[in-house]
């Protein structure tokens, strides 16, 4: 910032502010003792404005100088109006730190209560034929000496319309152990998204990917599975994805959780334990896919 010059009338400063304004040279007028002083904000534009300056003192009627206000005032205009959408896209830090609210959270504690009273009933039945078989996303049947089974025509129970079994297996959880794990990242992740998506789009996410997850695993290893962790993984991959591609989301996550649970899912993909593998990987992408929908969009209209 730079003082440029003084004028005796407003009406003159205002002028040539004007004209500087429409050449993209950033200026400011201010009264000092019965003057205006007009600044130049950009100092690498200040050679460029000492040159009109100097031409402005010669012919201040000149008709570049009196016709510069119209687009001056576009410029305002849209600088202002960049200014509000800026001011939009701020994150609130103090809002980061605050703990969400019951009903902020209403969806992801919905999800942890179906998740303990199926897993609950499922672990207390010790067998696949009564609550898992219901929930599985094709009916499991006994084969005979407690072998358990499925049709082998894929989908069959959903084509007769039991469409809810799309979604259903992320409820049934194989043990304690299983189920503590899943609950607590679902929690931590339902605390950063919820509040910020809103219920319904928060829902709509754990619909979206629990369908994509489970039909990944089921025709790549069968129906005995089960387990929020393809939800999981999606909404991992979501947050990751919004941390890069819109940070001013304020949806952010440390690098050292994706090494956690990227890890994590590599380690598994070894076969140190039979988990689903399939779904991880798909909730994954399809999670990280899905926030990439808006960047992407305002990208291509851009």
């Amino acid at each position: 910032m730079r003082q440029l010059g003084s004028f005796s009338s407003k009406v003159l400063a205002d002028r040539f502010c004007d004209y500087l304004i429409s050449e993209r040279i950033s200026c400011q007028v201010e009264v000092e003792d019965q003057s205006f002083v007009l600044w130049v904000l950009d100092e690498d534009h200040i050679e460029q404005a000492r040159e009109a300056y100097q031409q402005f003192q010669e012919t201040p009627e000149d008709p570049k100088f009196l016709d510069a206000h119209q687009h001056a005032e576009k410029i305002r205009s849209e600088q202002l109006r960049q200014a509000k959408q800026a001011m939009k896209r701020q994150i609130d830090i103090r809002k980061q730190w605050e703990p969400p609210g019951t009903s902020d959270l209403l969806i992801t504690y919905l999800l942890i209560a179906i998740s303990v009273v199926v897993t609950l009933k499922f672990q207390l039945e010790g067998n696949s034929f009564g609550i898992f078989a219901k929930l599985s996303i094709a009916e499991i049947h006994d084969l005979g000496g407690g072998i358990p089974g499925s049709s082998r025509v894929k989908l069959l129970d959903v084509k007769d319309g039991e469409v809810w079994r799309l979604v259903s297996p992320i409820f049934v959880h194989m043990d304690p152990l299983h189920l503590l794990f899943n609950m607590y990242w679902m929690f931590l992740f339902g605390k950063l998204l919820e509040p910020r998506l809103g219920a319904w789009r928060f829902l709509l996410l754990v619909l979206a990917t629990a369908i994509c997850s489970n039909l990944v695993q089921y025709y790549w290893a069968g129906p005995m599975f089960g387990g929020m962790s393809g939800v999981l993984y999606a909404v991992f991959g979501f947050t990751w994805a919004k941390r890069d591609w819109e940070p001013q989301r304020g949806i952010g996550i440390d690098q050292t959780t994706v090494y956690l649970l990227v890890g994590w899912m590599f380690l598994c993909l070894l076969g140190f334990m039979p988990v689903a593998n399939a779904a991880h990987v798909s909730g994954l992408v399809s999670g990280y896919l899905i926030a990439m929908v808006r960047p992407m969009y305002h990208k291509l209209l851009r």
